[in-house]
């Protein structure tokens, strides 16, 4: 099904398209952990300073759950800045190793595995990851929920860089040293 949506007031076309992707993502995925009625859980988000990991951090903040956020040492500043109750940073120490244990484990760069990670979650923890074959699918109520979380300053667009169009064997090529905070956001 295909819709029209209205970006925020305030957004910027970058901010907008820089929401999207994030967002849906994490929400998508937030959603089937019944985050939603669900407060206080404890959420590992290994991957939390890219764009799917920056959204759900804060998503996972404005659910009142407790986050723990697994990123380098580079991105620890910005996990502070999203909310970040704990920080882990993954080149210093091995998450599989963490006493606690979590009531989701959300790995949002597709880099662990459920057998990784088993020992970080509680009884009823669940496992989730955007390295499977699992897509998410935007609906209208997402995206209304992204617009106001940005609006009220809930969300923010986390924008590392913006590349024009003729650039984007550059912007791709940034993607792909893993260095990136937030989005790359292409230009037209």
């Amino acid at each position: 099904m295909r819709f029209s949506f209205h970006k925020p007031t305030l957004a910027t076309h970058e901010e907008a398209a820089a929401l999207l992707f994030g967002g849906t993502t994490a929400l998508h995925f937030l959603q089937k952990t019944n985050i939603v009625n669900t407060p206080h859980l404890e959420v590992l988000v290994y991957g939390a300073t890219g764009s799917v990991g920056t959204a759900a951090v804060e998503i996972s903040k404005y659910y009142k759950a407790r986050v723990t956020a697994v990123c380098s040492r580079e991105g620890e500043a910005l996990a502070r800045k999203l909310g970040s109750d704990e920080i882990v940073i993954y080149t210093e120490r091995d998450i599989a190793m963490l006493p606690k244990k979590y009531d989701v484990v959300f790995d949002a760069v597709g880099k662990t595995t459920k057998k990784q990670c088993k020992s970080l979650l509680k009884e009823k923890g669940q496992y989730l990851t955007v390295g499977g074959l699992e897509m998410a699918k935007e609906t209208h109520q997402q995206l209304e929920l992204l617009r106001s979380l940005f609006k009220d300053g809930t969300l923010h667009a986390n924008i590392d860089k913006v590349y024009p169009l003729d650039q984007i064997i550059e912007a791709h090529q940034y993607v792909d040293t893993g260095r990136k905070k937030g989005n790359v956001i292409i230009k037209l």
